[in-house]
């Protein structure tokens, strides 16, 4: 576990953690999106969803098995952790 308060990943440095994920859902308020990391990649503007206006990750962030989660977003994590 990582406190991202206390050690933020930056843009720049996401590559090392997507090392190990095939799929991305990202909150924003109250819509969400869940797709693999191969088409989100080939949507600069939904890639770019994932990070804050500072330019790092959003919190909350969570990676479970080969998911990574970003935001919050209730309906969005009941679906995302209970696959």
């Amino acid at each position: 576990m990582v406190d991202a308060r206390k050690n933020p990943i930056a843009s720049g440095d996401i590559e090392s953690v997507l090392t190990h994920i095939s799929e991305v859902c990202i909150a924003r308020g109250k819509s969400f999106l869940c797709t693999s990391l191969t088409e989100l990649r080939q949507d600069p503007k939904a890639f770019g969803k994932m990070f804050g206006p500072s330019g790092n990750l959003r919190a909350p962030s969570i990676i479970v098995d080969d998911k990574l989660v970003v935001g919050f977003n209730q309906e969005m994590y009941d679906g995302a952790l209970n696959d």
